[in-house]
């Protein structure tokens, strides 16, 4: 897969913070700020966002978390780095 240019990983970048950003307001159902499994609003998000963060959202109700924007946006960075490794991990071993 070819890697982007400056510009262009700058404008992807900003338009996932801009996703990132309604997916937590969503989440934020008391608007503070802060999101936590104890008051996190899931009925605004689509099947395929939450199947997606389920991971991160698990995690933070194991470990009773609350995270800011800027925390969310680091956690869920890390999901993606670590689902995109492990699919194209799969994808190299059906290769074989």
């Amino acid at each position: 897969m070819p890697r982007l240019g400056g510009n262009s990983q700058y404008i992807v970048e900003n338009m996932m913070r801009r996703r990132l950003e309604e997916i937590f307001r969503r989440f934020d159902s008391d608007g503070d700020g802060y999101i936590s499994s104890a008051k996190i609003d899931i009925s605004s998000v689509g099947t395929e966002v939450l199947e997606t963060l389920a991971p991160l959202l698990c995690e933070m109700e194991e470990r009773n978390q609350t995270l800011d924007f800027e925390a969310f946006c680091q956690e869920t960075e890390k999901l993606l780095r670590v689902e995109n490794h492990l699919e194209s991990y799969i994808l190299n071993i059906n290769r074989h």
